[in-house]
């Protein structure tokens, strides 16, 4: 082991040879329980020096750990991240314990830097040990991807709600969550402190502001930037935010354009588990709370008119949570089927199968509000799988009449994301072998996919089953060239309003006719969406589109006796 610095030696000094050796293997003992995860352990007492280093210090650091002892930690990083590392010693300073937190350390002396070392730090500060930082940190390489904003607002609310679970019963006293946004004089949050900072400083100005919110947090995983200039906080009810507004001035002073200053704005909820909320209603209620502020347009981001209404907005989404649940549970929804068209044989490849909510009072309503409540909820991921286990059970009694009959399901970039969601899919998938070959699965809503390895490796997985795939709404922007790039796909549907402008713009023909003419090289089928008329089915056969789908072939219909058959559709396509 390579350290400097030895508490257990120093502490065993009147003890005898056998006191010493037993004094010893203990403290090796637990180093190297440390160096299970660790690459370097640290030792930084109140001052915030360093008073013991161990492990691969000349490695990472290009210097050895002898040299670290006397030296102020926040030194070490490199300048950008010094206000985060003197944020975070404060945070273990008020009992906090660091998570997994990312900072940069210098590699080489400040004098004369080699580079840096990404790492990432978990630590604690202990009372009985003269309140010293105890740090364990390890090598984190760039190619690590960082958790999507899905996972990262998973994770906070369900401290939120954890930590209003934890309160019951130990005074009036209950949680707070906190909306945040930082922003530079006036502007608005989309023009926060990263805009005015010098471009080397912007990621240092974020993470310093987030850094100062954590500190205050009462949980781990209490505290997330949402991006934009727009954090959230789970802090108790007696935070001073003026004294957060002084720290993150001085923390950030040196690090912006002229000395702008930021300025913080808040809403505060305070958090009280309301009768028949459970804790999981209430992360979720919350979660929706966070995406509409994080998404509202800009004219919609006013803190202060949002604080008025924040509870009841709150209160709302936890009710409509447990209700959605419910409906969930009920298996009130169908599936509206409507047709994929091959142009080739002028057959019905398979149907697409959409949810439709059975609720009343909104009959006539259409399902995208309950859809997107339940992306903006996280519940999305229920929503694809309940589909997709109707679908399997549609098709099964489908077969059991004799009827060889293909559904494609939804699946939402968010659901990709979970791993919860992945193994209850291949669970349903495996006790189902027959279904290869009869259900798809169609890729919705990417632009939330912010993985695109761990996308493909979902992917691969069913195609490796026998699954096929198709991406959705290509051409719409959600989804873009680099999906085809990364993802193994079987088709691609071109979305409607593209097809639109395409007809309608000069060069439009010739750009689908060279995007399905790309896809047939890769191996892809082209699907055009919204082919409503025959005027839209003539063009997309000229651009070479192989499937049609559109209200041309009839619309959704739950009723299969609704459809058209498919004898109706081939004699329409030979006309």
């Amino acid at each position: 082991m390579v350290g400097s610095g030895d508490p257990a030696a120093a502490a065993a000094g009147p003890l005898g040879d056998d006191a010493q050796a037993q004094l010893r293997a203990a403290r090796d003992r637990f180093v190297a329980f440390g160096f299970c995860w660790a690459d370097l352990l640290m030792e930084v007492d109140r001052g915030g020096q360093v008073v013991f280093a161990a492990g691969a210090v000349e490695e990472l650091l290009g210097r050895p750990a002898a040299s670290l002892i006397g030296s102020s930690f926040a030194d070490l990083a490199v300048a950008e991240d010094r206000p985060l590392v003197g944020q975070l010693l404060a945070a273990t300073a008020s009992g906090r314990r660091l998570d997994d937190v990312a900072v940069r350390l210098i590699r080489g002396s400040a004098g004369k830097a080699l580079g840096q070392a990404s790492l990432a730090v978990v630590g604690y500060a202990v009372p009985e040990l003269d309140r010293h930082t105890y740090l364990s940190l390890r090598y984190r390489p760039a190619a690590v991807p960082a958790a999507t904003r899905s996972e990262r607002l998973d994770r906070f609310t369900a401290a939120a709600s954890r930590a209003v679970a934890a309160q019951q019963g130990r005074g009036p006293a209950a949680p707070t969550v906190s909306l945040v946004t930082a922003a530079t004089g006036g502007a608005a949050p989309d023009h926060a402190a990263p805009d005015h900072a010098a471009p080397d400083h912007a990621a240092a100005v974020q993470r310093t502001v987030a850094a100062c919110l954590e500190a205050r947090a009462l949980t781990p995983d209490g505290a997330i930037d949402m991006g934009g200039g727009r954090y959230g906080i789970v802090h108790a009810a007696d935070v001073d935010f003026r004294a957060v507004q002084r720290e993150i001035d001085h923390a950030t002073h040196d690090l912006l354009d002229g000395g702008v200053a930021l300025t913080l704005d808040q809403a505060a909820l305070t958090l009280r588990e309301d009768a028949g909320a459970d804790e999981g209603d209430l992360a979720r209620g919350l979660m929706f709370v966070m995406n509409r502020f994080t998404d509202a347009p800009e004219d919609q981001r006013d803190l202060r008119g949002l604080a008025d209404n924040l509870s009841s907005l709150l209160a709302d989404a936890v009710g409509e949570v447990a209700r959605f649940k419910d409906l969930l549970a009920r298996s009130a929804f169908e599936m509206a089927l409507h047709p994929i068209v091959s142009l080739s044989d002028a057959t019905v490849h398979h149907y697409e199968a959409l949810c439709r909510f059975r609720i009343a009072g909104e009959e006539d309503a259409g399902p995208q509000r309950q859809i997107r409540f339940a992306e903006n909820a996280g519940l999305i991921h229920e929503v694809d799988l309940a589909m997709a286990l109707k679908a399997l059970d549609w098709l099964e009694a489908r077969a059991a009449e004799g009827r060889d009959i293909a559904l494609s399901v939804n699946v939402s970039g968010q659901s990709i994301g979970s791993q919860a969601f992945a193994d209850a899919l291949a669970d349903l998938l495996d006790a189902r072998p027959w279904s290869r070959g009869r259900l798809f699965f169609e890729l919705t809503e990417s632009a939330q996919i912010a993985d695109l390895k761990l996308a493909s490796a979902f992917m691969d997985d069913l195609r490796a089953k026998g699954y096929r795939i198709s991406l959705d709404d290509f051409g719409s922007g959600a989804a873009s060239f680099e999906f085809l790039s990364h993802l193994d796909i079987d088709a691609v549907k071109i979305d409607g309003a593209t097809i639109r402008s395409a007809r309608q713009a000069h060069k439009g023909t010739a750009f689908l006719t060279a995007l399905t003419e790309l896809c047939r090289k890769l191996k892809i089928a082209g699907i055009a969406e919204r082919v409503d008329d025959r005027e839209t089915l003539n063009f997309a056969r000229h651009c070479g589109f192989d499937f049609v789908q559109g209200y041309l072939f009839g619309r959704p219909a739950i009723d299969p006796a609704d459809l058209k058959s498919a004898d109706d559709i081939a004699r329409f396509l030979e006309r």
